[in-house]
Parts: C-alpha cells; structure tokens; sequence
C-alpha cells in the first residue's frame, strides 16, 4: 500500500502577498468602477410632468458661458404672496441648471427675513425694492432681475373663497433663459411685422400677441412696420415678418422686398390661400418656392353616420429632420387649421440661382393638393393623376442664397422661410408644437438655428379614482399580505437556524 505524502506548507509570506495583491485588485476595480461611473452616466426624469428637464436652448445657452454667472435668490418663504408656493419649484430647477452649468452657474440662496445684513448688502450693490422675490443674474458686469412672480401663472379664483392662488404652469425655465440669453447676448435684435395689407397687428390685443410676446422674450424687438412711405427696409431690421396678407403688395413695395430679399434680407412668410396676392407669389417665385393655388385636403369617412363621405381641411403635416430649423421636432406632428395650400420646390432654378431649399413640413400620407377645389362638400372631390398634387405635399419650405448646408455654420445669407396656411399662428388656436416652429423658424432666421423655444410646464393634477372594492382590495395588501409574509419569511429563517 502506498504512503500518502503531506503536502508541503505554503509559507506565510506566500499568502500574505496574495491577499495584499487581492485587495489591490480590488481596489483598482472600485477605482475604474467610480472613475467610470462618474464620467459616463445617465440622469433623467422619469416624472410624469417632466418639469425639470432642460431643453435644447437652455443647455446651449449655457454652454455660451465664458465666464461664471452669479446667481443670488433673494426670496423669502414666509412673505404672503402667491409666489411663495414656488420656492420648492425655483430650488430644483436651479439644482439642475447649476449640474448642467457645473461651474460657471452659482447660485446663492438669500432669506432676507433670516439673514438681514446679507439683504440689506445685496441691496446696496443692486439697487432694488426688497419688498418682492426676485432672481438677480449678474455676469460680466451686467445684471439681469427676474421677479419670481413671473415664473408662474396663478387662478386667483380661489382666493374669492379663502383660498389659495392654484398654479396653472410654471414658467422658471423660460423666465431665466430669456434673462441668460440677454446676458450672453447683450446686442438686441429686431423683428418688423408688414403691416398696411390687412395683416394683424402687433399689441396686447393683436391675434398673435402670443408669438410676438415669446419672440421678445427671445431678446428681440417687436415692432410694426408700413412700406407707404418707405424706399427700403430699415437697416435695423433683421427679419420681416409678413403673416396673411389680405390684399396684394404694390409694385413699388415688391421692389422693395425683392431687393431685400437679395442683398440679404431674413423673411418669415405666412400664406393665408384665400387671399390672392401675385406680386408676393411672384416674390417667392424668385427664391425658388411656388405656392400652388389649390387646398391640400383628404376625404374622410364617418362611420358614425353610416360611412358618410367628407373632406377634411385640417391638415396633419410631419416636420422633416433635413433642417435646424425643424431637426429637433422631427417625427412630431402639428396641425394646421383652416385652409392650407401646397408649395412646390423649384429645384432647376434653385440650382442655377444658388439657393439651397429645404422642405420643413410635410402633409400625412392620405392628404393630397387639390387643384379644384370645391366648397361644396356634397360635391365631392377626388385626386387626379397629373392635375394635383401628391403625396410628398409640401406645406412649409425654407430657402437660402449665399449660405451653406450645414447647421453648424452660420455665416450672413438671405434666408427665407415659406408656410402655405396662417391659421395655426393664431393665438385661439396656437399649440406648443406651432409656437416651437415659429419660434425655430425666428431663431433660424436670425442667425441662432441652434436655439429653439422654451415652453411653460403646465401643471398636470392627475387623480387616481378607486372603488370601495379596491380600496379594501389594497388595505388587505398593505395591512395583512406582506407584513404578515415578512414575518413569516422571518420565522422560517429563525426555525431553520434553530434546528
């Protein structure tokens, strides 16, 4: 039989440098572990309302940061006022500015009923009433004031009852970009909207009060302008905007927006297809987007009238990726009310004018462009090979002379931006989707195509309605199921460790 031998002992030694090298090995995976995590991570808001993510503008505008930019919460949460209730609200949207901002976003946070002498410094330096919540951006030695009580709109109904103001939206984010962006960009643009053709006006009570208002809030001028006794365009204006012209252009006021248009002119065309305007079609002719005179429209059929046939006129357009103006909304949708007609792409002339032509929106599939249009809806109407226009219908184009096709390179061209329906700029009935493109159109138009709107976070209540079942249903869950399996999972461990 064979003797076994006894394995010769491992030396200390030996076992002392295998673990030191295993707790090495550890150490540097919890260091490659960290140091990965903390640069490649992902953060977001998985909340229903999403009220603090950022949007596209707000992150660029704080990339433009050269330097860092103060700024000082003077806000006091025992002051009776509405905009009390919105100090959790304006605390986590500048958490998250000041993590997107890092470090040329610092804020401080300043209870004048706290930290007296604190306040009354503040208001040495600034110069303004302390009797209000405000927002003070100082950066580069120029200052900008946000009132708190503009970052929110407020029901004041309640109040007739003893309540309290109910919070309909909160505008934080748009308040303090507007502010940012003056900042960065201190030299402000103007914006001229023709007027003298039976255009809406431009005012508190114009019917577009609410694209104009968000314009300025863009650091741009507002301001009406009448060519009847005008040679040319202002040189101060950077973009015209002409929004449904009831009655055509003169002759002389073509000229004058024809030589705009050529020595670099931004303009901003809303088409209203009832109104018959040839010397303005004739004006876009020359950059190359024709308006065809017809209706795009669909048939739709109702089946809860039997199958009735009818024609739809609201159109459902798409915007396409293939511009900055509409990228960041590519693949949403937006609805045009009223009439709308289809615009055709002139890519020869283009080519031989050097112009670069983009569509920017698009009609849904089953819309065509119906050259013979009928009011009649008993009459009917049906696509024709040849005579209308199908699909891609195009319902919003851009064009560009002396510029070049890429985003990222803004150098000065005349730029122009075409829309075959005017109804949707109307405040009555205005989505967030219509005022972003107007909005991106506007930007694009003054040389900040990668800027886009920033819109108000409506306040979402949501209620959870239960019957009596299910609330019996979930206090038999809560109260008896899992406590009573935890103390049972509890008790088979204890039992198992005491045979």
């Amino acid at each position: 039989m064979e003797k076994l031998t006894k394995p010769a002992a491992i030396p200390r030694l030996t076992i002392r440098l295998h673990v030191a090298v295993q707790i090495l090995a550890g150490l540097v995976l919890l260091g490659a572990a960290n140091f990965f995590s903390f640069n490649h991570y992902f953060r977001g808001d998985f909340s229903r309302s999403q009220k603090f993510v950022l949007s596209y503008q707000t992150r660029r505008v704080l990339q433009e940061l050269k330097t860092p930019v103060q700024v000082t919460v003077f806000f006091s949460q025992t002051r009776v006022a509405p905009e009390t209730q919105l100090y959790p609200d304006v605390q986590n949207l500048l958490k998250e500015l000041a993590f997107s901002g890092r470090e040329n976003f610092l804020v401080e946070t300043i209870d004048p009923t706290r930290d007296l002498s604190r306040a009354r410094e503040l208001q040495g330096k600034y110069k303004f009433n302390a009797a209000e919540n405000v927002i003070i951006l100082d950066y580069d030695g120029r200052t900008q004031f946000v009132p708190v009580a503009e970052m929110g709109d407020f029901d004041m109904s309640p109040v007739l009852s003893g309540g309290m103001p109910r919070l309909l939206a909160f505008k934080g984010e748009q308040a303090l970009t507007k502010s940012l962006l003056a900042l960065v960009r201190p030299d402000r643009l103007s914006a001229c909207f023709l007027q003298g053709h039976g255009e809406p006006d431009v005012g508190p009570a114009s019917p577009i009060a609410r694209f104009t208002e968000y314009i300025a809030r863009q650091n741009v001028t507002v301001s009406p302008l009448t060519l009847g006794s005008a040679d040319q365009i202002p040189a101060e204006c950077e973009a015209l905007v002409i929004i449904a012209p009831q009655t055509d252009l003169t002759e002389r006021e073509a000229e004058i927006l024809r030589n705009f248009w050529e020595k670099g002119g931004r303009l901003l065309v809303l088409l209203d297809p009832k109104a018959s305007t040839p010397r303005l079609t004739g004006l876009l002719r020359g950059a190359s987007i024709v308006p065809r005179d017809d209706r795009v429209l669909r048939i739709l059929n109702n089946p809860l009238l039997g199958n009735v046939t009818g024609i739809w006129r609201t159109v459902t357009g798409e915007f396409l990726p293939n511009n900055a103006v509409t990228k960041r909304l590519a693949g949403l949708n937006i609805i045009l009310p009223g009439e709308t007609q289809s615009l055709a792409l002139d890519e020869e002339q283009s080519r031989g004018s050097g112009i670069l032509l983009w569509p920017l929106i698009v009609a849904a599939e089953a819309f065509w462009g119906e050259s013979e249009y009928i009011t009649d809806e008993k009459a009917g109407v049906h696509y024709e090979e040849g005579r209308d226009a199908g699909y891609p219908v195009y319902v919003a184009a851009a064009a560009s002379r002396g510029g070049v096709n890429d985003d990222r390179v803004e150098i000065a061209s005349a730029k122009m931006v075409v829309v075959g329906s005017c109804e949707f700029a109307l405040d009555a009935v205005l989505t967030p989707q219509g005022l972003d493109f107007l909005l991106s159109s506007m930007n694009w138009l003054l040389d900040r195509g990668q800027l886009t709107g920033v819109m108000p976070k409506t306040v979402q209540n949501f209620s959870l309605n239960l019957s009596d079942q299910q609330l019996g249903t979930l206090t038999l869950w809560i109260i008896i199921v899992i406590p009573g399996a935890a103390a049972l999972c509890g008790g088979i461990a204890w039992w198992r460790r005491r045979q």
